[in-house]
Parts: C-alpha cells; sequence; structure tokens
C-alpha cells in the first residue's frame, strides 16, 4: 500500500470527471434552447469570466446597507439557493428596515393571494391552489416555502414578479413592477430572487435602472458560478473563499461546487417534472433516484476506486459488497436480525428510522439511505476503511466488544475517513464545528444534548484526567454519535491540511492502523485540532 498521492492534479481530474459527466446529463435533458436562451447562456459566461477578489461578509452586508435593490440568483432545482437566501434574510430581519421581497415564481395576476396568505387569511394550501403553483413552477414549493413563512412571521411584504413573454418581456415586466413598488414606497428595499440567467447587470438590473429616474444603487448576488469554481482551482486556491467579488456592487456565493447543482437538475428531471408536489429530498428517499445511469453497484466501485487513487492507496476485494436501499428494507431487516446481540440490532434499526448510511459489521452489506453523491462518497470512505485491512471483522469485533474508549476510537476513525472522503468529492460539504458545539452548549445550558456535551469536553480535553467516567454506561449508539461528530470535525480540519499538503494523508492511515488507547487518541486529537485554535473552529456561514 501506498501511503502517498501520486499527483495534486489528480484530485482535480476527478473533479472535472464528474463534472462534465453530470453537467452532460443533466442539460441532455433540456429540449433545444431558442436563441433568446443561447443569448442569456452566452452573457452569463461572459460575464462570469471577468477578474474576481476575495470578499467577505462583512463587505457584502455593507453593499446591503447602501443598495436600494438586492438580487439573488436562483438556479431552480437546486435547493441551496433558497436556503442561502434565507440565511441573508435572517441578517436582515435584525436591521430595523424596511424592505420587500421579489420573487420569480409567482405570476404578477396573483399578487391578491400572496396578500392574503401573509395576512393569514388563507391558509397555505388554498394559497398554492389559487395561485397554481404546480402548474405554473413545477419546482418544489419546499424549496421556497420557508421564504414565505419567514416573511409572514416578520411581517414583511412579497412581490409576485412573474409574467408572460419571452425572457426579455419577463425581465422588464418584473422591472417595472419593482419600479412601481420603489416609488410607491421610498423607505422600503426589494430583495429580488431570479434566475441566474437573468440577474446580469445588463438585463434586470439594467431593466430596473432604466424604469427608476435616478442610478438607484443595487447589490447583485450571483451562486456557484462554473468558472468561478474553476478559475479558483486553476490559481491554485486551497481555501475555496466564500464571498467573491467582481466589483462593489456585484458579489458571488461560492457554496458548492458545480456538479452538485446539475445533480440537482437530473433529480428533478428523473423524479419531479411531472410530480412536483414532493419534497425533493422526500423523492430521492423514497425512490433511490440515482444520479448516475445504469448499475449503481457499477458507479460505486468507480467512485472507492477514484477517491483511492486519490488517497494513494492499492484496496483488496473493493468489489466484494452488497448495496441497498430504501426498497430493500425486508432484505436488510432480515440480515440486522441475524446478529448476535441486540445491541447492535436495535442499533442498526435505529440508524435506519433515522435515513443514516452504514455498514453491517461482520457483512460486506452496505445501506444507503438515498443515492445522492454525497452520500455515496460517504459510503465510499467506510468502504475504503473496511477493505484496508486484511481481518477487518476481526478488528470490529475487537472494537465493538472491548472497552467504551475503544469503541469511540473505532467510531471516530470510521466517519473521519468517511467524511474525508466525501468532501473530495464536494469541498463545499460543512459540518458542526467546536463553536457551534460549544454556543449550542451555552444556549441550552443544563438541557443541553449529552453527545453535545461531551464533545465539548474531548475537544477543549489537554489530557484524559478531566475525561474519567465520561463514557460510563453510555450506549452504543451514544458512542457512535459522538464519534460521528468528532470524526467530521477532524475529517473537516485534515481535509483542509490535505489540500494545502498531500502528505497529510499518511495520518489519516496512522489513525486507521493503529488500534489506540485513550492518551493517543486525545494526543492524535490535539495535533489536529488544536487547543489555541479552538475558537476559530466554526461551520461556514454558507
Amino acid at each position: 500500500m501506498s501511503n502517498a498521492l501520486k499527483s495534486p492534479t489528480q484530485l482535480v481530474a476527478l473533479e472535472k470527471k464528474i463534472y462534465e459527466y453530470m453537467k452532460s446529463k443533466a442539460t441532455g435533458f433540456e429540449c433545444e434552447s431558442s436563441d433568446e436562451l443561447l443569448s442569456y447562456q452566452k452573457t452569463q459566461k461572459k460575464y462570469a469570466s471577468r477578474e474576481f477578489f476575495h470578499s467577505d461578509l462583512d463587505e457584502l452586508f455593507r453593499s446591503f446597507d447602501n443598495s436600494r435593490v438586492i438580487f439573488v440568483g436562483d438556479f431552480h432545482t437546486f435547493d441551496q439557493y433558497s436556503r442561502n437566501l434565507e440565511r441573508l434574510l435572517r441578517q436582515l430581519f435584525q436591521k430595523n428596515e424596511k424592505w420587500a421581497l421579489g420573487v420569480e415564481f409567482v405570476h404578477q395576476d396573483f399578487q391578491y393571494f400572496i396578500n392574503e396568505y401573509l395576512d393569514h387569511t388563507i391558509t397555505e394550501r388554498e394559497f398554492l391552489e389559487e395561485i397554481q403553483y404546480h402548474d405554473s413552477w413545477r419546482f418544489p414549493w419546499a424549496q421556497y416555502g420557508n421564504l414565505f413563512t419567514q416573511c409572514r412571521k416578520e411581517k414583511r411584504k412579497i412581490l409576485a414578479l412573474n409574467s408572460e413573454g419571452n425572457l426579455i418581456e419577463r425581465d422588464r415586466m418584473a422591472a417595472k413592477k419593482v419600479a412601481q413598488f420603489l416609488n410607491d414606497n421610498p423607505e422600503d428595499k426589494v430583495i429580488i430572487f431570479f434566475g441566474e440567467l437573468h440577474i446580469f447587470p445588463n438585463r434586470l438590473p439594467q431593466f430596473i435602472r432604466e424604469q427608476m429616474a435616478n442610478d438607484i444603487p443595487m447589490t447583485i448576488i450571483h451562486q456557484n458560478l462554473d468558472e468561478i469554481y474553476w478559475k479558483l482551482i486553476h490559481l491554485g486556491e486551497k481555501r475555496f473563499g466564500q464571498v467573491l467579488k467582481f466589483n462593489d456592487e456585484e458579489f458571488c456565493l461560492q457554496t458548492s461546487p458545480p456538479w452538485i447543482k446539475y445533480e440537482s437538475m437530473i433529480y428533478w428531471f428523473e423524479n419531479l417534472y411531472d410530480d412536483p408536489d414532493f419534497d425533493l429530498h422526500e423523492v430521492i428517499i423514497e425512490s433511490s433516484a440515482r444520479a448516475f445511469n445504469g448499475d449503481v453497484h457499477d458507479h460505486f466501485v468507480y467512485i472507492c476506486e477514484e477517491i483511492g487513487k486519490i488517497l494513494g492507496v492499492k484496496l483488496k476485494n473493493l468489489t466484494d459488497f452488497n448495496l441497498y436501499d430504501f426498497n430493500h428494507l425486508p432484505i436488510l431487516e432480515e440480515e440486522i436480525s441475524k446478529l448476535q446481540k441486540s445491541t447492535f440490532q436495535n442499533f442498526y434499526m435505529n440508524k435506519i428510522k433515522e435515513g443514516s448510511s452504514f455498514k453491517l459489521p461482520f457483512k460486506n452489506l452496505y445501506y444507503c439511505s438515498s443515492y445522492s453523491i454525497n452520500r455515496l462518497s460517504y459510503l465510499a470512505g467506510l468502504h475504503i476503511f473496511h477493505c484496508m485491512d486484511d481481518d477487518d471483522d476481526a478488528i470490529i469485533e475487537h472494537l465493538l466488544t472491548g472497552n467504551q474508549w475503544q469503541k469511540l476510537i473505532f467510531f471516530t476513525t470510521e466517519q473521519t475517513l468517511a467524511y474525508f472522503s466525501s468532501k473530495i468529492i464536494n469541498p463545499y460539504r460543512k459540518c458542526d464545528l467546536y463553536m457551534d458545539y460549544k454556543d449550542e452548549e451555552e444556549r441550552n445550558d443544563d438541557d443541553c444534548d449529552p453527545v453535545i456535551q461531551a464533545v465539548v469536553r474531548i475537544l477543549e480535553a489537554q489530557s484524559t484526567e478531566p475525561l474519567k467516567g465520561l463514557l460510563r454506561n453510555k450506549s452504543l449508539y451514544f458512542l457512535y454519535s459522538l464519534g460521528r461528530k468528532i470524526g467530521f470535525h477532524l475529517g473537516d480540519i485534515l481535509y483542509h491540511e490535505f489540500r494545502d499538503n498531500h502528505e497529510v494523508v499518511n495520518e489519516l492511515f496512522i489513525l486507521m492502523k493503529k488500534i489506540m488507547n485513550k492518551e493517543d487518541y486525545i494526543s492524535f486529537l490535539r495535533r489536529h485540532i488544536k487547543i489555541e485554535d479552538l475558537q476559530k473552529y466554526q461551520k461556514r456561514f454558507f
């Protein structure tokens, strides 16, 4: 087994393969594009290819403060875009300002029903029926419903901006509605959530300026532009900036690799195009929707092989496994019932109920709650972990029947590599880190989740002395939850070290190959999760 990455370019090459596959498959579903749409796409590529600079949230919010119109781009099948908008709105709610939210996904003819819903005169179901949502928009309401909930709670106005016509006509009608609102409400701002092709400076923003008598200050926020992602890679950016800017009025949030949005587009075409009533994630779980054509078994092997190459390891028996999903629960439940200990049986049945993906011990059997690329790459890390030792079953038997610390160390190790592997495929994936747990502990005080309290104690510990009795009488599920949270934290830090120095992968192998005692375990954590840096460890805003 080689413990070094052969070439840093292997990681980029894998990303390129996945990106090209996903984009090609997603765009293959589309009908032939009109000349007008091609023109909009050409404009997007042109503007997205401009020089950009690193920025931050402070600069972004200062631009908000100085603007009357704020544009946020939407990619209609990818719910992360609306979640990012929700985060921005939560910040705006804290300011004592008047503003309205303008949305593309409701036709202007239905403004009355928006007002009725915001005034609590009609229910959400009645509102969706009145605006003919599922016939007119066809993208999952779950992606947008929280925006309405937020505005309803905070008593903010919502403007319907959609209309009939071609792209330019629709932009001009939206611009007219926005301009009218701003003129009628001179103290208000408008936040506009519109398709990403419409918000480049020479489209909807320009049409609004033409409607207004003055040069109205604006902020434009693009999201996850392909060209920026690949330019960051080309420039050798090791830590991806979340907030970038083209100029003082135009920003871009990079919160996901581009292939993830194309994966969401594939899901929509394959599962939701004719039935948008269901939440995207529910459909993925219930149908085990796949981002890949053909046999998911082969594609899982492919992901394992590619991650193995990145890690510089040669794996034995890589194809010796069964991969089950939600549609195979009777088989899975039967296999779980064969486990000798009821503790194990209850543990894995609970993991199914909560939607977790896992490997069943003593069997080459994996359960994937949904065939998303994040899930498959996470499972690939588990598979690699268990393929790296010739006597894997004996190690599992030893650790899971050993003392409490051995069980925790096993789960931490397994989850570290699983999360690290998922970060190789999706470098923008994020998890809770020390400050998130510390804040939750302080907020809830005596009612805090015992797992959270244990995470904080272990992450703060400089020796094992303060940890005496910490794991006494704790259940297997408690130890798994604790190991998963610490493992994700450690995997996140190791991944960022890995992008700067590929030799850090050797640390992963040290963790995997050595059966540690608790003193070695705490020492390993302190080497990578440093006490003096704990205040820096917090989940990204986006």
